[in-house]
């Protein structure tokens, strides 16, 4: 859903006349910080971080600890870059991916670093019930929900389809009207969203003619 969503967002830039070679013109910060973020994640979802560590006790920890650390980089990066940009849907978009990245983390970290996912699943995508939804549960970052998981209803429980149904989370709805608009926003000249001043004979400065 959100790499669909960011692939929208950059279809509707191209639809109103903005152009791929515009991602490089904007000026984004600490990209570093979010490529860390992406490799925390990579990390619990590849399994590596089990392989690295012997003891259960210690990769529970660990994992727990590096979905921590994952979401505290991201809105660092988000929330840096929002008070930064001028563009208020840019800005706001940025607001929606850090209120939605928060609402992940919470239902995340509530349960030991892994993303509950409600049982609606073998309901309303049969298909996905037996060996395929084994491999899903097998994942270090899922666990299918029971009666001790915390905060089911911010972890994958509404049915959605996207090239494919599959389980997502409110905050992924966040997140994805986001990157909807930031994405918009990378295709567009930023030279050309900058307001332009008007020198008034009296020395009155006006900005977008007002």
């Amino acid at each position: 859903m959100i790499h669909t969503a960011a692939i929208v967002g950059l279809l509707i830039g191209l639809i109103r006349k903005g152009s791929l070679y515009n991602l490089a013109e904007h000026k984004i910060r600490l990209v570093p910080v979010l490529v860390m973020s992406f490799a925390c994640e990579l990390m619990v979802m590849s399994g590596l971080l089990h392989v690295m560590i012997e003891s259960d006790d210690l990769y529970i920890t660990l994992r727990l600890l590096v979905s921590a650390l994952q979401y505290v980089l991201v809105l660092i990066f988000l929330i840096v870059n929002a008070l930064k940009i001028t563009r208020t849907y840019a800005k706001y978009s940025l607001y929606s991916i850090a209120v939605g990245s928060i609402l992940n983390a919470a239902v995340i970290l509530s349960n030991l670093g892994r993303m509950p996912v409600s049982t609606l699943i073998i309901e309303h995508i049969p298909w996905l019930s037996g060996a395929p939804l084994d491999r899903l549960m097998s994942a270090p970052h899922y666990i299918l929900a029971n009666e001790n998981t915390r905060l089911v209803l911010l972890g994958d429980c509404i049915p959605f389809w996207s090239f494919g149904w599959y389980m997502v989370s409110p905050g992924d709805f966040l997140i994805s009207a986001g990157l909807i608009m930031f994405a918009y926003w990378l295709t567009q000249n930023p030279h050309k969203l900058k307001p332009k001043n008007l020198e008034h004979k009296q020395d009155i400065v006006y900005t977008n003619g007002r």
